[in-house]
This record gives C-alpha cells, structure tokens and sequence, in this order.
C-alpha cells in the first residue's frame, strides 16, 4: 500500500491519508475546496466545486490513474439548492461515463 499527497499542497498534516494506492485502486478521503496553502476557500458553488475536483483531480493523478478511470463518488453539499450549478461544474472533470455518485444535503439530516 502507498500513500498518496498531492505534491502541490504546501503542507501535509499527515492526521490521515488523502489517498491511498493499493494494487491497482486508489482511494481517495474526502476533499474540499482548500487552497494549496491550507486555506477554506469560499465562493460560489462552481468556484468551490471546481476547487475540490481539482483536489481529488490531483491526488488521483499524482496515484497513476486519470478521472476517466473513478467509479464512485459520494458528494456532500450544504444545500440541495445548489445541486444544479454543482452537477453542471462536476460534470466537467469527466468524459464519457460519469462516475456512480450519492450525492447528500445537509438539510437531508436536520429533523423536523
């Protein structure tokens, strides 16, 4: 097994692993719009969706592998309400076939 950084962030934690390469799969934690340098980034849902596919991006290249090749993707949002602009940015980083994706809310687990 080979743990996975992405060779452009300026600082690694090492709390967990971004990914891990085992074989010929790669698991990637999971990601948020952070700045190379550590930083949240805040903006709109493409600009934030945009920066968090980069992250994973990156560390799925820096394993070996390319988009193309992600099979499942679980996506966690603050508000359904922004699912259309962060589908059509998602959509983005991928060719053909789109990845399996759950894709959750926050407000899916705030009771009633």
């Amino acid at each position: 097994m080979k743990r996975i950084v992405d060779p452009e962030k300026i600082r690694d934690t090492r709390a967990y692993s971004p990914a891990l390469k085992f074989d010929d799969f790669v698991m990637v934690a999971g990601q948020a719009p952070i700045s190379a340098e550590g930083k949240i980034v805040n903006g709109t849902i493409e600009e934030e969706t945009r920066l968090t596919m980069n992250n994973v991006k990156n560390l799925i290249e820096t394993a070996g592998a390319t988009m193309n090749q992600v099979v499942q993707c679980n996506c966690f949002l603050a508000t359904l309400d922004d699912f259309d602009a962060f589908d059509a940015t998602f959509r983005e980083f991928f060719g053909e076939y789109l990845p399996c994706r759950t894709t959750v809310g926050r407000t899916c687990w705030v009771s009633r």
